[in-house]
């Protein structure tokens, strides 16, 4: 009889299959990305429900079978995004868009875990949040290039925001404004690992246009005009 396998959850995405069950993508604190079936979940007495919703966190008890994973329960507990807040659900969906482009499976990173965590609960306080978060991810995930102080096209302001964006808990600068210059920076750095559009509009190609200029360059900058669209070059040979 399989071991059922305790864990910190987020609940990245969910799928809804068959009558009743949900196909879950989970971000565990213990194991990483994991993928698990939620069997009759969605009937109206279902104990699971209510804890297997997107943006959600929850302790979710998790068998390995020779077909994937089983969700067997699941409880909610104090995380996820703040209720009944349209922009902060959008907020999180672009978030969590780069996180699943990113993460690969069963791949533990307790620090990117708390992060995720801090950025839902604080995706109501504005778009800024959204891009300390792609900045920490990159980071943890050793993609983020060092900022030049001396050469680097960024405001002292700008840099600061950078910075504490690196760090836990990130974002503890405030926000530059404007936030373009930080945030075609940052799409620029996405554009390089992730070989598909995003969907959410804070990394769009037009953002990304405001830093992708001779202008930049010409400080070092990690784009140019001349490049197709804009495309940065590999992160190792900054």
């Amino acid at each position: 009889m399989p071991y059922a396998y305790h864990y910190d959850t987020l609940i990245l995405r969910t799928i809804d299959v068959g009558e009743a069950d949900r196909f879950c993508i989970l971000f565990t604190r213990e194991r990483g990305r994991l993928a698990a079936r939620a069997r009759g979940v969605r009937r109206p007495h279902s104990r699971m429900g209510s804890a297997l919703l997107p943006l959600c966190r929850a302790l979710v008890s998790v068998k390995e079978l020779s077909g994937g994973g089983l969700v067997t329960a699941a409880v909610p507990i104090a995380g996820g995004i703040p209720s009944g807040d349209s922009s902060a659900f959008f907020r999180a969906e672009c978030g969590i868009e780069i996180l699943l482009s990113l993460l690969h499976d069963e791949h533990p990173l307790p620090d990117l875990f708390d992060a995720t965590a801090a950025f839902l609960a604080r995706s109501a306080e504005g778009d800024h949040i959204v891009v300390a978060f792609a900045l920490r991810t990159l980071h943890i995930l050793g993609l983020l290039p060092d900022v030049d102080v001396h050469s680097s096209p960024f405001s002292l302001q700008e840099r600061a925001f950078i910075d504490a964006s690196r760090g836990f808990p990130f974002c503890t600068a405030p926000a530059p404004a404007p936030l373009e210059k930080v945030r075609s920076f940052c799409a620029c750095m996405l554009k390089e690992q992730i070989d598909y559009p995003l969907r959410g509009q804070f990394f769009s190609e037009p953002v990304s246009a405001v830093f992708c200029t001779k202008e930049r360059d010409e400080h070092r900058g990690l784009c140019s005009r001349e490049r197709p669209h804009g495309n940065c070059p590999p992160v190792g040979q900054m």
